[in-house]
C-alpha cells in the first residue's frame, strides 16, 4: 500500500474516501485523445474488471467517432 500511496496525488483524501482502486481509460476520436473516464472504487478491482472497464472505453470510443462523423457528414452536406 506504501507504493501506491506514494503515486497518489492526495493520498488523505483517497485514504478518507476509503479509495482501493482507480481506473482511467482514454477516449478516442481518430485516435486522437478527447477526454478520460476515470473510475474510482471503494472495493479492489480484478483484472477482469478492469479489461471489461477497458472494452467499455472502446467501444465508447467508437460510438463518439462515428457520431462525431455522422455530424460532420451532416453539417457538410446541409451547408451545400
Amino acid at each position: 500500500m506504501y507504493c501506491m500511496m506514494q503515486r497518489i496525488k492526495y493520498p488523505q483524501w483517497a485514504k478518507h474516501e476509503n479509495l482501493k482502486s482507480f481506473a482511467g481509460y482514454p477516449l478516442t476520436y481518430n485516435g486522437e485523445p478527447m477526454g478520460v473516464l476515470a473510475l474510482f472504487s471503494e472495493k479492489r478491482l480484478k483484472p477482469i474488471e478492469f479489461e471489461l472497464i477497458g472494452i467499455f472505453c472502446e467501444n465508447v470510443s467508437k460510438e463518439l467517432s462515428n457520431f462525431l462523423d455522422d455530424q460532420k457528414f451532416l453539417f457538410t452536406n446541409q451547408s451545400k
